[in-house]
């Protein structure tokens, strides 16, 4: 576990922790959506050498990209009525992206996939690696889909201890952000499905929990504990 790797300690994070993370989160992800033009937030552009060139710039010596392959996946259609985003092959070792998801979405997506690549199966522990891989960026529209990406995860995390806190803190992110998680709902909206919903995410659990992620779809959140494990090392 990457936890032990780096040396993270994730034991008896506290709730002034979590509201600690997610304050820094939104302050990130508005300050870095204030620096994108409307046109490059949404224009398409190739982002794959930047996604790899992160990668190499992380500290780290566990991690290596054998055979980078990283392409737009075939079905996305189909893909997003399953609700994915991106996928990871292993037969072929690609990582393929949903071509239906938001310019500004990509560079997390993108690095999460890149993350399994690598050899990394947990996936709070892609989107952990995605997180930071991103961060390495000098581009403001990496460093806006990563944080909002999370800032998501930690809203989330937040809302299930406690929901008021969660309110206030949601209502400090500027209003360019809530048009783009708007525009990603009504795209979701789009593709819904009681197929997805009480079939897929069911089957998609069993999966997970089969392949070792014990927390099941559930682990996609628990990136956050890393995050939070991180800064009591680092600070903020």
């Amino acid at each position: 576990p990457l936890k032990q790797k780096l040396g993270l300690n994730t034991e008896s994070i506290s709730k002034n922790e979590l509201i600690k993370l997610t304050q820094f989160l939104i302050a990130q992800t508005n300050y870095f959506r204030q620096n994108i033009t409307s046109k490059q937030a949404f224009e398409e552009k190739n982002i794959n050498a930047e996604v790899y060139s992160n990668y190499e710039k992380l500290p780290f010596g566990f991690h290596k990209i054998i055979n980078p392959s990283l392409k737009p996946a075939f079905g996305s259609n189909i893909m997003s009525c399953l609700g994915t985003s991106g996928v990871y092959y292993f037969f072929s070792g690609e990582a393929n992206v949903n071509t239906n998801t938001f310019a500004f979405e990509k560079p997390f997506i993108c690095s999460h996939e890149v993350a399994h690549q690598m050899g990394i199966a947990s996936e709070q522990e892609a989107n952990y690696l995605a997180f930071l891989a991103c961060e390495e960026s000098k581009d403001p529209v990496f460093r806006y889909s990563a944080n909002s990406s999370m800032a998501v995860l930690a809203i989330n995390s937040l809302w299930r201890v406690d929901s008021l806190e969660t309110k206030k803190l949601k209502s400090t992110l500027n209003n360019t952000v809530l048009d783009d998680f708007r525009k990603i709902k009504s795209r979701n909206r789009k593709f819904e499905n009681p197929v997805d919903k009480y079939v897929v995410s069911a089957f998609y659990d069993i999966f997970l929990k089969s392949n070792g992620q014990k927390l099941g779809s559930e682990s996609y959140n628990r990136a956050i504990e890393l995050l939070i494990a991180q800064k009591r090392k680092t600070g903020y």
